[in-house]
């Protein structure tokens, strides 16, 4: 697919049609056409103990992974609270 990038920005050929995916560094040497379909992908990944785990969720991060989402949690909770709270009463209309 480099190949067809390279031969398109070298003014080798003029059209190039393949499945590309646009990107930053793509757009530079190509003019994309604009999407007219979409792909959505998805990953299945079987289940070794062909029964529900919720390990399976949670294995991939480690202690101190966890220890940061916890400790993102407790800080940003008050902190968010207190912004809504605030920003309501700027945004409030008094009638009379």
């Amino acid at each position: 697919m480099a190949q067809l990038i390279g031969q398109l920005d070298e003014e080798e050929v003029d059209v190039a049609a393949a499945d590309f995916s646009t990107t930053l560094l793509r757009a530079d040497y190509v003019n994309f056409l604009p999407t007219i379909d979409e792909i959505h992908m998805r990953v299945f990944i079987a289940n070794p103990a062909e029964s529900f785990n919720w390990y399976a969720y949670t294995r991939p991060y480690t202690r101190q992974s966890w220890y940061a989402i916890g400790i993102m949690v407790v800080l940003l909770t008050p902190f968010v609270s207190f912004i809504m709270v605030k920003g309501d009463r700027h945004h409030s209309v008094i009638s009379c």
